[in-house]
Order: C-alpha cells, then sequence, then structure tokens
C-alpha cells in the first residue's frame, strides 16, 4: 500500500510538471504578451515598464522558475 502511494505521489508530481511545461510554452508560442498588452504608438518607456513588471526581461529559465 505504501509503495503504491508514493508511486502514485511521482506520477502526480511528474504530471503536474509537464502541465505546467506545456502551459509556460503555449503561453510563450503566442508571441509577446507586452506587444500584444500595448497599444500600437505605446511608449518605449510604457513598454519596458511592462517587461519588468510581468518579469519578461529575465531568462526563459527564471521566468519559468517564478
Amino acid at each position: 500500500m505504501k509503495k503504491y502511494v508514493l508511486v502514485r505521489a511521482l506520477y502526480s508530481v511528474v504530471t503536474l510538471w509537464l502541465l505546467v511545461t506545456i502551459i509556460f510554452g503555449l503561453v510563450r508560442l503566442t508571441g509577446d504578451p507586452v506587444a500584444m498588452k500595448a497599444e500600437a504608438g505605446a511608449d518605449a518607456a510604457y513598454v519596458a515598464q511592462l517587461r519588468q513588471s510581468w518579469g519578461l526581461d529575465q531568462p526563459l529559465y527564471r521566468q519559468y522558475l517564478s
């Protein structure tokens, strides 16, 4: 019984990690979220502020881990 619970817990952790990774990848594939949010003639300072506040100025691994 103990082994069954441990195996199921491990499967749950792996499944959760896969889901998070797939969702992160899909969000990144849709394009730049800042470009979608900012209007066509948006100020460069506003765009830079959005990137910083959303953490998009960080490397991908930092974005994934945060």
